[in-house]
């Protein structure tokens, strides 16, 4: 298994927001995996603190800490399983961003995962990547003897394929914001079909 570092970290290379005299500063990630790196603001700790608050956080780790990089660590995992060849971080900040405001519904799910899962096509494509979510997966993949170790994974490279698709649309229409990968989403989709069937048709 790939090894993926995920740091949480206070951005004081931003231009501070000062609030009654003091300096705040967004929360941002550093994310590492197959020698590459990219950083990403935080979603669940979408605030401005200050470093003595930021500090305390640290001192004292909130679970949100731990359950944002396993969030991450699940989405780059599922994105590996699928493109071996490297970690494009480039791909994985869209991914990451835009994940939170589209529902899983709205990808197409492979019939197995929704009989698995019935009840979670509502939420979020970023939240079926939360430990809770993973956690009834597990349990859900134990209760039917299916080996989750295996499957676990190559469920989520679904997702996260099934995610990139909808890219079709959202890069094309906003090729400024997403100049990056917008040449190329043809080219990208086209690997991630090929890639993805490969994973999820393998025994």
């Amino acid at each position: 298994m790939d090894k993926i570092a995920v740091k949480h970290y206070l951005n004081t290379n931003l231009r501070p927001y000062s609030i009654r005299g003091e300096s705040y500063f967004p929360v941002y990630i550093l994310v590492r995996a197959r020698g590459c790196s990219t950083r990403v603001r935080s979603h669940l700790f979408s605030d401005v603190y200050t470093q003595s608050h930021f500090d305390s956080i640290l001192d004292f780790p909130d679970k949100k800490l731990e359950a944002e990089a396993a969030t991450i660590s699940s989405i780059i995992e599922a994105q590996l399983i699928i493109n071996k060849r490297d970690f494009d971080t480039h791909l994985f900040g869209v991914l990451y961003n835009l994940m939170p405001k589209y529902l899983l519904k709205e990808i197409y799910l492979p019939a197995d995962i929704v009989q698995l899962m019935p009840a979670f096509d509502g939420i979020s494509v970023y939240r079926w990547f939360n430990m809770d979510v993973q956690e009834k997966l597990k349990k859900a993949l134990l209760r039917e003897k299916i080996n989750y170790r295996i499957m676990r994974p190559r469920y989520n490279a679904a997702i996260v394929y099934g995610f990139f698709k909808i890219l079709r649309v959202v890069i094309p229409s906003n090729p400024n914001r997403y100049r990056v990968i917008s040449a190329t989403y043809g080219q990208y989709l086209s690997s991630y079909r090929r890639l993805a069937q490969r994973v999820l048709t393998s025994s």
